[in-house]
């Protein structure tokens, strides 16, 4: 059993090293396999860490969900272990993840428009305004700019 010990720790350094260098997949898969080893002995702090890990990597591959559920788990590990420590520097973690949820659901709602506003297009042919809706007035608006 103490060889495992001191191969699962590697995993994780590995996993580091290929996020590093953008080769995310591979990065997950020793993670998973840290993740096994983890579990089968039941090594609740390494667990928290390969989460931990696995969370800063789904936040790198854009998955929220993903990470915001592997970096709660690492909470309710280092609470339960009594690691102050980690759990403060995890609940930091979870903060900037919230800010960028907060800060993303702004941009999108931002973005979000009900409908487009309308405009006044001049007709040449004739001296009469009228008001039309964007996606309505292509046509119109050829018109306008060839005038």
């Amino acid at each position: 059993m103490r060889r495992y010990t001191l191969k699962y720790p590697s995993y994780a350094n590995q996993a580091l090293i290929l996020q590093a260098w953008g080769r995310l997949e591979e990065a997950m898969a020793l993670l998973k396999k840290q993740e096994t080893l983890c579990l089968e002995f039941a090594n609740r702090s390494g667990l928290a860490y390969c989460y931990w890990n696995w969370g800063l990597l789904a936040r790198e591959e854009r998955d929220h969900k993903k990470e915001r559920g592997k970096l709660s788990a690492t909470l309710d590990i280092f609470t339960e272990l009594n690691m102050p420590r980690e759990r403060d520097a995890l609940r930091a973690e979870l903060e900037k993840t919230v800010a960028a949820d907060r800060a993303t659901y702004k941009l999108r709602k931002s973005q979000r428009v009900s409908h487009q506003p309308p405009f006044l297009i001049h007709h040449p042919a004739s001296s009469e305004s009228c008001r039309l809706l964007a996606p309505k007035c292509s046509k119109t608006r050829l018109k306008f700019y060839d005038a």
